[in-house]
């Protein structure tokens, strides 16, 4: 398990334990591949928040972003939102791992955006590479061909500079 930290530093971590960084909103990513301990981390940084008296949140992305959508459409997105606004720290796992569509994630975006601006940290987990990343891997036949002109003045620029 320790040869997955490889890029976590010891003070750092007694730093984030200390939890300064929560009462001037800073926000925290764990990113890294499956099993590293990315959530572990996170929840570790939640209780000891929790135990010096902060108001601690845990949600699974994919939960959160489904509980918004359901919100938005019978028009409770406020009431929703209410209790994740007012946690001191929020822990949102597995960012990335699930897709959702845009309306989600501007939902989401804006949760976090609101969290920012009124200072409240939260600390995401993730693979570090999006859903969408993930899928584009093309063929290698693919990254040697050059794309075709879709127009025919593109066509014609084209035909001049060979």
């Amino acid at each position: 398990m320790a040869a997955h930290c490889v890029f976590l530093d010891r003070n750092e971590l007694l730093a984030l334990s200390r939890g300064d960084w929560i009462a001037e909103g800073g926000n925290v990513i764990f990113a890294g591949p499956i099993g590293s301990g990315k959530t572990h981390l996170a929840i570790a940084l939640g209780v000891e928040a929790a135990r010096q008296r902060k108001r601690v949140a845990f949600q699974r992305a994919a939960e959160l972003v489904c509980a918004l959508i359901e919100a938005r459409d019978q028009r409770e997105l406020g009431r929703l939102q209410k209790p994740t606004r007012g946690v001191d720290l929020l822990i949102l796992d597995e960012v990335g791992f699930v897709p959702f569509d845009r309306a989600g994630g501007d939902l989401l975006f804006n949760l976090l955006s609101d969290r920012h601006e009124q200072k409240r940290a939260t600390v995401i987990t993730t693979r570090g590479k999006s859903y969408r990343m993930r899928r584009r891997k093309a063929p290698a036949k693919a990254a040697t061909t050059k794309p075709t002109p879709s127009t025919p003045a593109a066509r014609a620029r084209t035909a001049k500079t060979r």
